[in-house]
């Protein structure tokens, strides 16, 4: 059972502690993982290929292209707008599984997490202290979001405001260190259709293969799994959230924490980058299996293709 989430530190030699529950600094130690955020500052950093500008809509502005805004979305970003960088890493996740059911879906995040909010500022339940004035910062651009994603108009910068938001509303402390199961089924209940908790510890690749096999049942289906950024090195543990999906095109994995070349690897075309999540030189590694995430539905409800 994971015990906190949150985000991790790459090529950082240290931060607040781990994803899912540490106090201290973690040591990142598997290179193969090819992660590559630059660090400005203490707690401060950036993807180097972070991407703005208009997302990538369908002509009709209906849809949007979704491997194309999962391959260039981090968790990692210059915008001072966006905080617990390091440490949102399931929101990131959870918000990368909502992606692929389109701008509809992901505008009904942003008003569910723009209602929460909005009601935890105006009872001031978000703290006295840092998280309370986070969320004040972010409100007027929250007001606008769901508007601006839902008829063509949203940004890149949207979503990673969105995810920075999701995180904020869902911790219950000030204390930054990232988000518990509890608060982790809170942000679940941001998202418009209800996933399916799992909780299930895994491992190695015969795991993932059948993971793999079970989101191939249902086109658009999303896994949000925990992995170790540590690998089998003593005293590893699960620290950092991804999702594994399917859309009919194949399955892909969808890394938030900025990674060298695209966020979304498909298996098809990168086997060998998507197998180290899941095992370290040919030695089976731990992961669990979080939630499944419901299919986005299309009219007459068939799974969206």
């Amino acid at each position: 059972m994971m015990q906190a989430a949150g985000g991790n530190v790459a090529t950082w030699e240290a931060t607040r502690g781990g994803a899912f529950g540490g106090s201290g600094p973690v040591q990142m130690s598997r290179p193969e993982l090819e992660q590559n955020a630059i660090q400005t500052g203490p707690h401060e950093g950036r993807d180097p290929e972070e991407v703005n500008g208009r997302l990538p809509y369908t002509e009709d502005r209906q849809g949007w292209d979704h491997a194309r805004i999962l391959a260039h979305l981090t968790q990692i970003d210059s915008d001072p707008l966006t905080v617990v960088d390091d440490m949102r890493c399931s929101a990131a996740a959870m918000l990368g599984a909502q992606i692929p059911g389109g701008p509809a879906r992901v505008a009904a995040v942003a008003e569910r997490t723009l209602a929460r909010m909005t009601e935890q500022v105006g009872r001031s339940e978000g703290g006295r202290g840092t998280r309370l004035r986070q969320m004040r910062d972010l409100l007027p651009i929250m007001r606008s979001m769901a508007g601006l994603i839902a008829t063509g108009n949203g940004r890149y910068e949207n979503l990673r405001h969105l995810a920075c938001a999701m995180y904020l509303v869902s911790e219950t402390t000030d204390a930054g260190d990232g988000l518990g199961p509890e608060e982790r089924a809170s942000m679940a209940e941001l998202t418009p259709e209800e996933d399916r908790l799992v909780s299930e510890e895994r491992r190695g690749w015969g795991a993932a293969e059948a993971l793999f096999a079970e989101l191939r049942r249902t086109v658009g289906q999303v896994a949000l799994v925990g992995i170790s950024t540590n690998g089998d090195a003593p005293g590893a543990r699960i620290n950092h959230n991804i999702t594994v999906g399917f859309d009919g095109a194949d399955i892909y994995v969808y890394d938030p924490w900025p990674r060298a070349g695209d966020q979304l690897m498909r298996l098809g075309s990168a086997e060998r980058q998507i197998r180290v999540y899941f095992e370290q030189d040919g030695r089976p590694l731990n992961w669990t299996l979080e939630r499944f995430v419901p299919a986005a539905r299309a009219p007459g409800g068939r799974p969206a293709r």
